[in-house]
């Protein structure tokens, strides 16, 4: 599975835009033109193809960095308005579905997403920052170190939760919004 593409504009016969163009509308993967092309013709050519940087040679090795650390964040940030996150477990990235989410859970540095079928994703990355990509109207938050989706949630105890047959327990200090939260419904 290719994560992030970097094409030069001039490869040939598809060009660089073309590629891009497919790469946009097809396969939604984010990719960066590096060429030596500035005419205006050729910047309205690549406009349409929504590249995540365009960097013209020569560059240096820092501008290309963070050009793709840049393309890499706006595309998960943009992945997250569709319902997709996209998280880090180990080398690779993978895509997860906000409804496939049950709940995640913080071990120290490392969170254990619990997904449907009993599958899991274990990632370094803390509660905290996964509560920031993933939507505060489906996900909240029910001890500090528990993250659970909240249209998975089966049942309601005084102090725990059951999802998926699972029960988790509700902190003291966060009872008082999940009652909240399910009043308004």
């Amino acid at each position: 599975k290719i994560d992030f593409v970097l094409t030069a504009i001039a490869i040939g016969n598809p060009t660089g835009i073309d590629l891009g163009h497919l790469l946009n509308s097809k396969y939604c993967i984010p990719f960066i033109y590096i060429t030596s092309h500035t005419e205006k013709a050729v910047i309205e050519k690549a406009k349409p193809t929504r590249p995540n940087a365009y960097i013209v040679k020569p560059f240096k090795k820092e501008d290309l960095l963070i050009a793709i650390e840049l393309g890499l964040y706006n595309t998960i940030l943009d992945q997250n308005k569709n319902g997709i996150v996209m998280v880090k477990e180990g080398r690779i990235m993978v895509k997860l579905y906000h409804d496939h989410i049950l709940w995640l859970k913080s071990e120290g540095n490392y969170t254990t997403i619990f997904l449907k079928e009993d599958n899991r994703r274990v990632i370094r990355s803390g509660l905290l920052q996964m509560q920031e990509l993933l939507p505060s109207s489906c996900f909240i938050r029910i001890h500090k170190s528990l993250l659970v989706n909240k249209n998975h949630i089966e049942e309601i105890k005084t102090n725990s939760i059951i999802i998926n047959q699972t029960e988790l327990s509700v902190g003291r200090t966060y009872q008082q919004n999940l009652v909240d939260i399910f009043k308004d419904n």
